[in-house]
């Protein structure tokens, strides 16, 4: 089974999730799945282009009139939302970069994925320390503590065979 796969954390330009999953940019703005090298990749679908013409901390993946200009289509924030839960909805596994302590919104995607019952796994970037985390880290199957990104490939591609193994329903059973 190819499992569908939820990349969560901060978005920006150059982003971690294009060295895991190829034709990211171009493919993403058509509001599907992308097939990766053993998942298909299911979100977040930046519908919009996020990455480049209209990227700013504070629009969490919006688009304004101005960027919908360059981009093709208008999204707020409502919108963004509805389009990530869905997309995590769909979702057999999350797995999430947090590579900084402002992470509100991946926090609560990662949050509504435990508690759906979705296989959660998160790594940190070396800077954070996991332990701010703490109550996270109780609600998902697994964590990775000080990863760069070039690690990334290699523990998802672990938790990916994990997952397809089974091991991931009865690690979250019985603990990390």
């Amino acid at each position: 089974m190819i499992p569908k796969v939820y990349l969560g954390g901060k978005t920006g330009n150059n982003d971690w999730r294009q060295h895991l999953v190829s034709g990211l940019l171009t493919q993403a703005c058509l509001g599907r799945p992308i097939p990766a090298s053993n998942f298909l990749y299911v979100g977040p679908l930046f519908l919009s282009c996020t990455y480049g013409c209209t990227y700013a901390p504070s629009m969490h993946g919006a688009v304004t009139k101005v960027g919908a200009e360059a981009c093709g289509t208008e999204f707020d924030r409502s919108e963004v939302i509805g389009n990530n839960l869905a997309s995590l909805d769909t979702a057999d596994m999350v797995f999430a970069y947090i590579t900084t302590t402002d992470c509100h919104e991946t926090i609560q995607e990662m949050s509504w994925a435990a508690a759906r019952g979705k296989c959660v796994v998160i790594a940190f970037a070396p800077n954070i320390d996991p332990e701010m985390f703490w109550f996270l880290e109780g609600q998902v199957v697994a964590t990775y503590p000080g990863l760069s990104q070039c690690c990334l490939p290699h523990i998802l591609q672990i938790e990916i065979a994990r997952y397809q193994s089974s091991a991931c329903m009865s690690r979250k059973a019985g603990g990390k």
